[in-house]
């Protein structure tokens, strides 16, 4: 991978980030690179550019890593943001849930309009196969889910604090 970016160093082009699956040969790169994330540890997500010390090469997971979160929502697992997270982004809770989704589908159930169509019950109760649909995984985490919340949110009076985080996050 330094060598590919050297070479494009070489002939004028720059090289800002890499995006790797999490398999065993790239979780070790991660580790060579200094790259960590989990629970236990402080996120380091860059590397020093081989070529330009000035400069850093991000390291991202693919987008398919969406379908983790999701997987973790849909089975009732919430997710707790790191402190630092939730100052940043000036949110007023650190708990990330499933159920402002489910609430979201029950309210436009029966509507001819919904605020967001794209997000239905099979999202949120995906069976074996839609568990691997990396669309499905953005659906639950897009910017149409955050507006319809929003929109129920001004117009339902639903608890705002509940639904902060997805306004702000995804």
């Amino acid at each position: 991978m330094w060598d590919i970016i050297c070479r494009c160093h070489a002939v004028g082009l720059s090289v800002a980030a890499v995006t790797l699956d999490m398999g065993s040969a790239n979780r070790t790169m991660w580790n060579e690179l200094g790259v960590k994330c989990g629970w236990q540890a402080e996120t380091v997500n860059s590397s020093c550019h081989p070529c330009d010390e000035t400069q850093s090469v991000c390291v991202l997971a693919d987008v398919p890593r969406t379908i983790n979160v999701r997987t973790h929502l849909v089975k009732g697992q919430d997710i707790q943001l790191p402190q630092d997270v939730v100052d940043k982004r000036g949110l007023t809770c650190a708990t990330v849930s499933v159920a402002p989704r489910k609430r979201l589908v029950a309210y436009q159930k029966d509507k001819d309009l919904k605020p967001d169509p794209s997000l239905t019950a099979k999202h949120l109760d995906p069976l074996h196969f839609d568990k691997m649909k990396v669309s499905h995984a953005m659906n639950i985490c897009s910017t149409s889910v955050s507006a319809a919340l929003n929109l129920m949110v001004e117009s339902c009076a639903y608890n705002s604090v509940v639904f902060a985080n997805y306004e702000e996050i995804f």
